[in-house]
């Protein structure tokens, strides 16, 4: 008895990686790395804040750029992502970026600010 296996290939469409999304805050005075993955050894590039860097996906489709240190923003801009199709990310700011744990630490020293 035959088998017949089919199998279809699916181009991966260019996708940054889920960290990065509409209203997040860049880290300010720093290099920034933006990845995700596109289809094997696909161009891509990203405009944001005045610079347009390239690079191409992997073999596995894994990509990463860096931007150079970004100034301090008040208005929100947008980040794009060309290759074989085009993503856009809107409403990016750029200033400090904390990253806080432990609640009843933070509760005490807003209390000591009054």
């Amino acid at each position: 008895m035959p088998i017949l296996i089919v199998g279809t290939a699916t181009a991966q469409q260019l996708k940054p990686a889920n960290l990065f999304y509409d209203h997040m805050v860049l880290q300010r005075k720093q290099a920034v790395p933006i990845w995700g993955t596109a289809s094997p050894k696909e161009k891509i590039t990203l405009t944001f804040a005045g610079q347009t860097k390239e690079t191409k996906a992997g073999s596995d489709g894994k990509w990463m750029i860096q931007l150079d240190p970004l100034q301090t923003s008040n208005k929100g801009r947008e980040m794009t992502f060309s290759g074989k199709n085009e993503v856009i990310i809107s409403d990016i700011l750029v200033g400090e970026v904390w990253i806080c744990s432990e609640q009843s630490k933070w509760v005490s020293f807003r209390l000591n600010l009054k």
